[in-house]
């Protein structure tokens, strides 16, 4: 078993300046374009659009609007590739199109009863992929955010943390081995070290049961991990990890699985960020699980950011309280 143990002070500047918001802005329009995935991630219907634009104190905008031109006449703020739709608050329409399939700004409700000879309600559909890309709101483009707490008593410490490591190979039935080694002039801290090679775990024994290793990370306060962010390594994909479990606990005792994924990357080198499903309950310990692919003597491990996974939601939750404004710490994968 290697163990590593490390000290760290972060602060809010390090971290927030990566994640702005996608937010475009018209101002003599007193418009506000809004992108899925990046300023939000569940408006799918009419409704889940009208009620975004709520929350933020702005209305959806009629076609008017968005079209000052009229029909076959780019929108405010351009067209977009492909099909795509947005809601806007007119009686006669819910939806008109933004992106270059149809006829630009043409009106939901026109291409099916041009097309279709029939009427749709306001909800029958949105769900489909080309449905709200873009939500458009209007109103106040700056409007004001509610701050929950002072910025002395949102930043507290700095999100200061203490964090210890310690490393184990494992069987597949879960038993502490020693037939896998770390390979030579590889260590198990270069796994946090975002500009190194990564880690090399030499599984070439005889003991071919021997096939996984488990990173434990310990930090003195307990945080709520909401995602965390993988790279692949320098070395072949052949080999990259098989699968990864990540799990929770807070007496180093009872665990919580709360991710296990097949590892799929498209390039060397690429950092991944993985959702975690569960991300209200906190923990104190962490571990991770590299599992070996079968074909495979040896794994090569990249960057392992639960570092920077924990700075950047301790930093995202610091802003919100401070500002009032929700910006996710991770990427939405496309």
């Amino acid at each position: 078993m290697q163990t590593t143990s490390v000290a760290r002070i972060f602060f809010l500047a390090q971290t927030m300046h990566s994640y702005v918001l996608a937010l475009t802005q018209f101002p003599d329009q007193k418009m506000s374009r809004y992108e899925h995935g990046v300023d939000y991630t569940t408006v799918s219907t009419w409704d889940d659009a009208d009620q975004f634009c709520r929350n933020k104190g702005l209305m959806l905008p009629t076609r008017n609007q968005i079209c000052p031109d009229g029909v076959g006449k780019a929108p405010i703020g351009g067209n977009f590739e492909g099909d795509n739709w947005v809601s806007v608050i007119d009686d006669l329409e819910v939806s008109v199109q933004v992106g270059s399939v149809y006829l630009s700004c043409e009106g939901h409700r026109e291409v099916n009863i041009r097309r279709h000879d029939n009427d749709v309600g306001r909800n029958s559909w949105g769900k489909e992929p080309y449905h709200n890309n873009q939500v458009y709101c209007v109103g106040d483009t700056t409007p004001t955010p509610v701050p929950t707490l002072s910025v002395a008593d949102a930043a507290g410490d700095g999100c200061q943390n203490h964090v210890k490591f310690s490393s184990n190979f494992v069987s597949s039935s879960g038993e502490v081995c020693d037939t896998c080694s770390f390979c030579d002039g590889s260590r198990l801290s270069a796994v946090f070290d975002p500009d190194s090679q990564g880690a090399c775990i030499d599984c070439a024994g005889t003991d071919n049961s021997c096939v996984e290793i488990q990173i434990m990370t310990t930090f003195d306060n307990e945080w709520a991990m909401e995602f965390i962010s993988l790279s692949s390594s320098h070395a072949g994909s052949e080999y990259d990890p098989e699968t990864i479990i990540i799990e929770g606990s807070n007496d180093d005792d009872v665990w919580d699985q709360l991710l296990q994924k097949t590892l799929v990357f498209n390039d060397r080198k690429e950092a991944v960020d993985f959702l975690i499903d569960d991300s209200d309950k906190k923990h104190k310990h962490y571990k991770m699980t590299f599992r070996m692919k079968e074909s495979a003597s040896k794994m090569h491990i990249g960057h392992y950011a639960i570092i920077s996974s924990y700075t950047k939601t301790c930093t995202s939750n610091i802003f919100e309280d401070v500002t009032g404004i929700s910006v996710m710490p991770y990427k939405i994968q496309t």
